[in-house]
């Protein structure tokens, strides 16, 4: 038999078949790894934003203005403190570490006041003299964890809480 007729593949060949097909499935490993990865850190932001938006409500839902009137107060709320209360306690209270679908989360959340000085003024951070509670309060709500490699993450919420009396929220919208 000649040789120049022989047909068949070489081992240099089947070698090289071999380095391209373990390239490519290592390319689909390394994929496969990023978009797990990226999915679970997408699933953590979505449930650290549902924990600041359950924050921002539980602030926005004070009883009275004043202190010593109701269970909680719009004067209550301030940096970490504020919120319903169950039995006594906050329910989870600012910088308590809770666990959530397999995530450990904190959550803090800080508190500016505004007052408004005059008719169709821009708000202050100042409170003028003998203003007692605050027109607005501005509250920021920080939920941070750690994600499945080990990098510290961060979800911020910012909101408005007006300071307008629960009791007389029929009479607004007349």
């Amino acid at each position: 038999m000649n040789r120049r007729f022989q047909s068949g593949f070489s081992l240099i060949e089947i070698l090289i078949t071999l380095v391209v097909v373990t390239l490519g499935v290592m390319a689909h490993v390394t994929f496969q790894h990023v978009t797990l990865h990226e999915a679970g850190l997408s699933t953590s932001r979505a449930k650290a934003a549902e924990l600041a938006l359950e924050k921002i409500e539980d602030l926005r839902a004070f009883g009275c203005l004043n202190t010593g009137g109701c269970s909680f107060a719009f004067q209550d709320i301030a940096t970490n403190l504020g919120g319903t209360l169950n039995a006594g306690t906050l329910v989870l209270p600012a910088n308590a570490a809770f666990t959530v679908d397999n995530s450990t989360y904190t959550r803090t959340w800080t508190v500016t006041s505004y007052w408004y000085t005059a008719t169709n003024s821009a708000p202050v951070t100042t409170a003028p003299t003998g203003a007692p509670l605050p027109s607005l309060i501005g509250v920021t709500v920080t939920i941070s964890w750690t994600d499945t490699n080990g990098n510290p993450q961060a979800l911020s919420l910012s909101t408005l809480i007006a300071g307008a009396d629960p009791a007389l929220a029929a009479r607004e919208y007349q």
